[in-house]
């Protein structure tokens, strides 16, 4: 992976864990840790589309629907998650 990607990545990670947020109510960690778990989630999602051989496209919109997925599946993980130890 090229340094360029993984700006674009860390970038666009960091507003799709806002929107990741806001997709799954009551899944928000405040606006910090969004952040920081869409950042995780563009990482993780470009590695499960990669994984599961499903493109997108390419370019910023690919990044930006694979970073959306997986921001949204760590959010939900980690709800379940916090559900779970109280």
């Amino acid at each position: 992976m090229e340094l360029e990607s993984i700006l674009i990545i860390l970038a666009l990670g960091a507003v799709v864990g806002w929107l990741a947020g806001l997709i799954v109510r009551g899944g928000g960690f405040g606006l910090i840790v969004n952040i920081i778990v869409g950042i995780l989630g563009a990482f993780v999602g470009k590695y499960i589309f990669a994984e599961l051989g499903v493109t997108v496209g390419s370019g910023l919109t690919a990044t930006l629907v694979s970073a959306t997925v997986g921001a949204v599946i760590l959010v939900v993980i980690i709800s379940l998650l916090r559900k779970l130890a109280n």
